[in-house]
């Protein structure tokens, strides 16, 4: 059962307050310049239940307007830093259908000339004929006739897509620069990147932390961190961090301590953390037990109830969050 926010009747979205609906129009809830820190990472177009409604274009839109969003939203000087991964494997139609890379490793010796030749010397066997002549399998005469590298050629070409220069395009048009880039280097996905034993491509084991800034004046604080994070992660451009290993949430979830260096380092107790893509509530619970105020927004009302009890279950060390007595729930 959720209750409305006491800020519901000014239509301004406030701390604490974890709020159900569509990113952009909840955003422009929040009054001007009252965000210190964006941290989220978006619908990566991996087909999830959560983001089939999204093409392309209408993903590419969605990041365009709630950057621009940001620039309202936060304060000058304030940081939006958003985590996001390369499509590695995005199906391409206008690239060609073939021919592609013969796997050496794996065709035991049978070539694309070898299966031409035995066509010739029998042009109405069929593929399985074909095989048992080879000695390989059909699935092999498919791929060496057909010029593909995956099974039986039912896979469309595929490149990267560079969905991080998409959000770098975007947070710049709304007038935010690009003040750091940082790489999470995270658990090698073997189990999602079957490619890698039939192509040079390297496996999924990194994603972007892209920082952008509003311009504006800002505190240099060292004494957020001390002297050894500041030396082992404050100032490196590689953070290595293992993945959620169990995620049964419904929502896609980054580990705690991701969000918890860039929330100690860009931020004061106290201040204000928004993550428009709440899900799992990572960012929101850490804000939390870091004692700095926050906002969730997320479209599914599971996730954002979820993500509430999440991060009312976080306790600060010393004295509550402000306001956390009176966090609101999430709202429809």
């Amino acid at each position: 059962m959720t209750e409305q926010p006491k800020a519901a009747s000014t239509g301004r979205l406030l701390p604490n307050a974890i709020a159900c609906g569509d990113a952009r129009e909840q955003a422009a809830r929040i009054p001007p310049g009252t965000v210190d820190l964006a941290l989220w990472s978006p619908p990566y177009l991996m087909g999830k239940p959560y983001e089939r409604d999204l093409s392309l274009r209408s993903w590419t839109e969605l990041m365009y307007e709630l950057l621009a969003l940001h620039a309202e939203v936060l304060r000058p000087g304030a940081f939006a830093v958003v985590n996001i991964s390369d499509m590695r494997t995005w199906p391409e139609p206008a690239l060609p259908p073939g021919p592609y890379a013969e796997i050496r490793h794996r065709q035991g010796g049978v070539t694309a000339a070898d299966v031409a030749a035995a066509r010739r010397a029998h042009p109405a066997a069929s593929e399985k004929e074909i095989a048992r002549l080879l000695g390989c399998s059909d699935q092999t005469v498919a791929r060496r006739e057909r010029g593909s590298a995956h099974r039986a050629g039912r896979r469309p070409p595929t490149r990267v897509l560079r969905t991080s220069a998409i959000i770098e395009e975007a947070a710049t048009a709304a007038g935010l620069y690009l003040y750091d880039h940082r790489v999470w280097s995270k658990t090698p996905a073997w189990k999602n990147n079957a490619w890698t034993a039939s192509a040079y491509r390297a496996v999924d084991e990194w994603e972007h932390l892209l920082f952008f800034h509003r311009p504006g004046p800002f505190l240099y604080d060292r004494g957020r961190l001390d002297h050894d994070e500041w030396a082992e992660w404050g100032s490196r451009g590689i953070w290595k961090i293992p993945s959620v290993r169990r995620n049964e949430d419904a929502a896609p979830r980054f580990p705690d301590e991701l969000a918890a260096r860039i929330v100690r380092m860009l931020t004061e107790p106290g201040e204000l953390v928004l993550d428009p893509f709440v899900g799992a509530g990572t960012t929101t619970a850490v804000a939390h037990l870091l004692e700095r105020r926050w906002i969730g927004i997320d479209v599914n009302p599971r996730n954002a109830e979820a993500a509430l009890d999440r991060t009312l279950l976080q306790h600060a060390a010393g004295e509550p969050t402000p306001e956390a007595n009176d966090a609101s729930r999430a709202v429809h």
